[in-house]
């Protein structure tokens, strides 16, 4: 059974706010009664501070939203420092830690953290957090991490908002509604993001009818995508769907405008990133791109969203229209209430208790979040908080550069292709 765990009253929520896989793996973590060994130890807690830890990429290939992630965790916790005093009287200390989204470096940067941190509010970048995931369980280490695939889950890892393979399904059900029986491109990174969007596609196609014309795949790294644009150029489509991050977005695309392209573009939500708006490609990018993506937005969002939205400004302005650094927050609150619980707990905080609460958690959002965020071990995706995803358009004018097309819907597709997997 689920436990509420803070009141459900929007008055009480804003006052806190306003103070403060795939589905054969195992659940995310061991359960109510993670004590014993390492879930029974407190690393990082003392009489007067909590330190955690942040693995991102602060130097690498995608360090474009491992910085702004990292920053609005860290703006996050200096906010609950500075209204609420910490959490039980202890102030949180951030460890942030850069990989360069280079798995050997982040293994080393963690075993570096490890001895020091009670849990991770945030691992950014696949590649980094699967280099990690063995050793989460038996450390018994909690990890929020920048959402991802579904076949990517592992346990003790918790995702901050929908997977990639659920924005895919509900983006290309948005774009089924004007454009029946469309041709489909893709082009997608060959990792397990850009694998899952093709296996939720193919489910998609089958159950719609349409067809994929052409799907291209590309390496981490690559700077020329020459032979992919060729070929979906040849396949003739009606939209190409992007499974990308924003270094091979921008490029394709430039390249596709360049050579006369007039399809339209959907992209999931690594897509963007706000140097976009320096780039040639600025105009053509506002005009003809439309992303899905399952994160937190400031236009049109709740008293959860206008709080950080008005702390990240005071910290730069800057970091306040970029939208991962929302999510960074998004991240650091879902941990946040897990430590609350678990300073509650008869065990008071220990890491068997920050993961217990964290593999159990079933709070309200606020507009980080469309209604609430649950986590259910016995679920398909344990360590998903929401399958919704929104359908957005760049505004530089709009806070946060968001704009919603529809807001946090879900497609009918998304329960079939959990089902189904």
């Amino acid at each position: 059974m689920k436990r509420s765990l803070r009141p459900l009253t929007v008055a009480a929520a804003c006052l806190c706010l306003a103070l403060a896989g795939c589905v054969s793996q195992p659940a995310p973590g061991p359960g109510p009664n993670a004590q014993g060994g390492a879930c029974a130890e407190s690393p990082g807690v003392t009489r007067d501070s909590i330190a955690l830890g942040v693995l991102t990429d602060l130097s690498g290939p995608v360090s474009a939203g491992g910085v702004p992630w990292s920053k609005g965790v860290q703006a996050y916790f200096d906010h609950v420092n500075a209204t609420e005093g910490g959490v039980g009287g202890r102030r949180i200390e951030v460890k942030v830690a850069d990989h360069g989204y280079a798995p050997p470096a982040a293994l080393q940067r963690y075993q570096e953290l490890e001895p020091t941190v009670l849990a991770l509010p945030l691992g950014f970048g696949s590649a980094a957090n699967n280099a990690v995931a063995g050793r989460l369980v038996d450390d018994c280490m909690s990890l929020i991490a920048n959402n991802g695939s579904l076949t990517d889950s592992k346990p003790n890892v918790f995702y901050n908002a929908s997977t990639y393979e659920s924005q895919a399904l509900t983006g290309i059900s948005w774009y089924l509604k004007d454009h029946p029986n469309p041709r489909v491109a893709l082009l997608y990174q060959g990792d397990v993001y850009g694998e899952g969007v093709k296996a939720a596609l193919e489910y998609a196609a089958a159950q719609r009818g349409f067809e994929i014309v052409s799907a291209q795949s590309y390496a981490v790294g690559d700077q020329s995508f020459s032979g992919q644009l060729a070929a979906i150029t040849a396949a003739r489509p009606d939209v190409v769907v992007m499974a990308t991050t924003v270094g091979a977005t921008f490029t394709f695309f430039g390249a596709a405008q360049a050579a006369g392209a007039t399809w339209d573009w959907l992209g999931i939500q690594p897509t963007f990133a706000p140097a976009v708006l320096g780039l040639p490609i600025r105009d053509a990018y506002l005009r003809d791109f439309t992303i899905t993506t399952g994160q937190p937005l400031v236009a049109g969002g709740g008293p959860a969203t206008t709080v950080a939205y008005d702390t990240l400004r005071a910290v730069s302005p800057a970091l306040a229209d970029d939208p991962s650094s929302l999510l960074g927050w998004q991240a650091a609150y879902l941990m946040h209430q897990a430590l609350l619980v678990a300073d509650r707990s008869p065990s008071g905080l220990t890491r068997g208790s920050v993961l217990d609460a964290l593999s159990h958690l079933d709070v309200q959002a606020d507009g980080l979040g469309p209604g609430g965020f649950r986590f259910d071990p016995a679920s398909a995706e344990p360590g998903v908080p929401y399958d919704q995803a929104s359908i957005v358009r760049i505004d530089p004018a709009a806070p946060g550069f968001l704009t919603p097309v529809e807001r946090y819907t879900t497609s009918d597709l998304v329960a079939g292709f959990l089902q189904r997997r």
